[in-house]
């Protein structure tokens, strides 16, 4: 999985102490209510992302052709089906056309059998999705001699006999061992040639006697009887079946039992056909309209297909409920310079801002105020009408899903912001505080992304446009002349001089474990070493580094070999391990263990994950851990793990 972080474009608080008060360039941002001069003084805060760095985020990570991801049937997620697949069989007396082929029936689930496989290759530059395809239904191959799957009665010197020839077709019956029902090849134009020498029979081939040889997958299932052994079924031709076509040429004397001649169809006179493809996992990256993923016949040992399986990604072969955007998660975050007054609960509201509104370059401290951007009152710079200054809406109509909150003659202002959107989606997020819990600022803000860059890349009439986010105390506390209830609520800014500054933690699944061709094995010991082999130490802050892993049990297995049991790396688990990083001097967590979006992916190399350099402070050193459960015990090795990130 994967983290990017952003930090705010721009930033300011509104003071209702000072209305026309402008604070852009203030280390400190703050949402908080104090009593001075007898009255409740308000303040809240303005900081806004680019919305062009989230678009570019979302539509490399996210959404869009070539990055959104086919949806995963089987965990819920998203509305399509089963994928419609096509078989490339040649029509002709060999094999029936597609159509023919392709069966939409599916058997009890205990009597399927099910691949999980990925696409051998694509036309097109997805890989990596995982597929769960399902076989049900079998085919005889014209031409085809099955005489090395007959045990017949003549190879039992026991009483057959019948004159050198060749004899047919016959059709074949089938005793179904769950319904106990007599079934036939008849209705499907399928039947064998016998050919005897010698009172031994040397030759069985498939016939073609119409348009098709397929066997339905209520007649011949592959899944069910000896075909599971290495057989398709317990096919026979009866005495009273070769007497009715050649009275007295076939002569038997021994058992009733041995009257008819038995064959147990082997896997490799047969082929068969899928009943159903799924998506497993969410594995897939870069698929888009128009791929076509192939499935090679072999890739179903030891149950062949006819011919390579293959879905083309394209319309109306696939609609668009078969497709959905990459799950991803966004959080606003924002660390604490002074929180106070948190003896009881206090509750921050985060809204999305209406409006566009000015930074402007003053100071809290500025004596005379600067007035260049935004404040309590205007949200451009203070001044008249005349001169361009535009204030904050606090009367009237306002648009679709906005408002405000105040309107008094005295603290009119403040701010205007959304409750709703077009798209349904909530949009008014609070983190509640309480005392001995921490104090930063850490909000889920997904559904206010979604909106924005819903309004930016596909319908501006489904979203409204980004400028920025609101945060304040409730209403309930808000305005209040009451010394027992207020609070302090200040945090740094993006023009802090410390490494704290507010960011937009942007986490998607970007997971993928695909081993392919490696024959390294899973670590399983709980006393093992682990370190980062391709560790270069010191990275650009625009840099991404795949960090690939080295993990190794300490006390390896004993085995004869030439070579160091130290040489051999083992992957890490699957799905059940996660890095996190921590800023070395300060020992806090910068990213977070996160079992869903830092989860450790794996291919034919190692075991890896993907480092985004741009949201840590440069010029600092950065300490990797790594979490994994082995054995059943979860563990978390901290081996000094060090980079540094430089500006450049």
């Amino acid at each position: 999985m994967a983290i990017y972080k952003i930090f705010p474009s721009k930033d300011a608080s509104l003071y209702t102490i000072s209305q026309s008060m402008n604070t852009g360039l203030d280390e400190i941002l703050e949402a908080s209510t104090a009593i001075q001069a007898t009255k409740p003084q308000v303040s809240r805060y303005l900081l806004e992302f680019s919305q062009t760095e989230i678009n570019n985020f979302v539509e490399k990570h996210i959404s869009g052709s070539g990055v959104t991801r086919l949806v995963i049937n089987d965990t819920g997620v998203g509305t399509g089906g089963e994928f419609l697949y096509d078989q490339d069989m040649a029509a002709g007396p060999t094999y029936p056309t597609s159509s023919d082929g392709i069966s939409g029936q599916t058997l009890a689930v205990n009597n399927n059998l099910e691949f999980s496989i990925v696409p051998s290759s694509s036309f097109g530059d997805g890989y990596g999705q995982k597929f769960l395809v399902g076989l049900n239904s079998g085919y005889f191959i014209p031409g085809v001699d099955i005489v090395d799957d007959a045990v017949v009665s003549g190879s039992i010197p026991i009483g057959f006999a019948a004159a050198d020839g060749t004899y047919g077709p016959f059709i074949l019956s089938h005793v179904d061992g769950n319904l106990d029902l007599n079934r036939t090849t008849s209705s499907l134009s399928s039947s064998v040639n016998l050919t005897i020498e010698n009172n031994t029979l040397v030759s069985a081939v498939i016939q073609n006697n119409g348009s098709a040889s397929y066997v339905a997958n209520d007649y011949y299932p592959v899944a069910r009887g000896p075909l599971n052994d290495g057989g398709m079924g317990d096919l026979y031709i009866s005495e009273a079946t070769m007497d009715a076509a050649y009275p007295g040429v076939f002569t038997f004397s021994g058992p009733t039992d041995y009257r008819h001649f038995y064959f147990n169809i082997n896997k490799i006179h047969t082929v068969t056909v899928p009943g159903f493809i799924r998506t497993l996992d969410s594995q897939g990256f870069k698929y888009k309209a128009g791929d076509k993923l192939v499935f090679p016949s072999q890739s179903f040992d030891p149950y062949p297909m006819s011919d390579d399986v293959s879905i083309t990604l394209s319309s109306p072969t696939i609609s668009g409920s078969n497709w959905e955007d990459v799950p991803a998660q966004y959080e606003l975050l924002n660390s604490a310079a002074v929180v106070t007054g948190v003896q009881m609960d206090q509750t921050l509201k985060v809204y999305a801002v209406s409006g566009s509104w000015n930074m402007g370059t003053g100071k809290f401290s500025n004596n005379p105020v600067t007035t260049n951007g935004c404040s309590w009152i205007f949200r451009n710079y203070s001044g008249s009408n005349a001169d361009g200054a535009t204030t904050w809406q606090t009367s009237g109509t306002y648009g679709a899903y906005a408002t405000s909150s105040y309107s008094s003659s005295d603290n009119a202002g403040g701010g205007n912001w959304y409750t709703g959107s077009a798209l349904g989606l909530d949009i008014v997020k609070e983190q509640v505080f309480s005392y001995g819990n921490p104090i930063d600022v850490k909000v889920d803000v997904t559904n206010y992304i979604k909106t924005w860059y819903t309004a930016s890349l596909v319908d501006a009439a489904k979203g409204f446009p980004n400028d920025g986010f609101l945060v304040k105390q409730s209403s309930s506390k808000e305005f209040i002349n009451n010394l027992n209830t207020t609070a302090t609520f200040r945090y740094f800014s993006v023009d802090t001089n410390t490494i704290y500054p507010p960011l937009l933690n942007m986490k998607w699944e970007d997971y993928y474990f695909t081993t392919g061709s490696s024959t390294n094995k899973i670590l399983g010991s709980q006393e093992s070493f682990m370190s980062i082999y391709n560790n270069d130490g010191t990275y650009y802050s625009g840099s991404v580094a795949r960090f690939r892993i080295a993990a190794i049990p300490k006390y390896p297995d004993v085995v004869f070999q030439t070579a160091s049991l130290y040489t051999t790396n083992f992957y890490l688990p699957e799905n059940s391990s996660s890095y996190a990083i921590k800023d070395t001097d300060t020992n806090e967590f910068v990213i977070e263990f996160d079992d869903k979006y830092t989860n450790i992916s794996a291919d034919a190399t190692s075991s890896y994950f993907d480092v985004y350099m741009n949201g840590l402070e440069p010029e600092r050193y950065y300490t990797i851990l790594i979490k994994t459960k082995l054995d059943g015990t979860t563990q978390i090795y901290d081996e000094d793990i060090m980079f540094k990130v430089i500006n450049g």
